[in-house]
C-alpha cells in the first residue's frame, strides 16, 4: 500500500519518499487510491486537548480526557469518498490507540454508515473526531485507515503546527 504524506516543499503534497518526514498539523496529505491516482486531500486543521465534555455531550470516565481532532477532507478524485470517524486513529506517546466517541464525522453531510460522511468529487467537508485518551498520555500520531491493509499518516502531533493550525492545548 502507498502511504501518502506532504513533501517538504511548502504547499506541494506528494506521496511519501525515502527521507521524507511525517506531516504536521495544518499540512495537507494526499490520499491515493489503490491504482496510485489521487482521490483526495486530508488536512488536520485543529487539535483541541482537552475538549470540554459538555461541548460533545459526553462524560469521560475517570482517568480519561476527551481530545477533538478537526479534519478537512477535499475530494480531488472522480468518485465519492466515504469518511468514517472509526477510520481515524489517534496513537498516544506510549503506542496505544485511543477509542473514538460514536459521533458523526460531519453533522450536516450525507450519512452513509455509522457516523460516516460521503464527500462527492470536488466537495470539501470539515468534520471532527472525538477521542478518549488516558489523562497521563501525550498525543503522538493521527492515522487514516480507509480500508484493510492501508494506513495513511495524517499528522505527527508532536511536531509544531504548520501555518495557522492551532497547537494542542494542555
Amino acid at each position: 500500500p502507498v502511504v501518502a504524506q506532504r513533501s517538504l516543499a511548502r504547499g506541494t503534497p506528494a506521496p511519501a519518499t525515502p527521507g521524507s518526514r511525517d506531516p504536521a498539523t495544518g499540512e495537507p496529505v494526499v490520499y491515493l487510491g489503490p491504482d496510485g491516482v489521487e482521490r483526495g486531500r486530508l488536512t488536520v486543521v485543529r487539535v483541541t486537548d482537552p475538549v470540554e465534555a459538555a461541548e460533545v455531550s459526553a462524560t469521560p470516565v475517570p482517568g480519561v480526557r476527551l481530545v477533538a481532532v478537526e479534519i478537512v477532507v477535499e475530494n480531488t478524485g472522480a468518485a465519492p469518498l466515504t469518511i468514517a470517524p472509526f477510520d481515524v486513529l489517534l496513537q498516544d506517546d506510549r503506542g496505544f490507540l485511543s477509542a473514538q466517541l460514536p459521533q458523526p464525522f460531519a453533522g450536516a453531510g450525507p450519512v452513509t454508515g455509522p457516523g460516516a460522511t460521503r464527500v462527492l468529487p470536488g466537495e470539501r467537508v470539515t468534520g471532527r473526531v472525538i477521542f478518549q485518551v488516558p489523562a497521563a498520555a501525550g498525543l503522538a500520531h493521527l492515522f487514516y485507515a480507509p480500508e484493510p491493509g492501508r494506513l495513511v499518516t495524517l499528522a505527527d502531533l508532536r511536531l509544531p503546527p504548520a501555518t495557522s493550525a492551532l497547537r494542542p492545548t494542555a
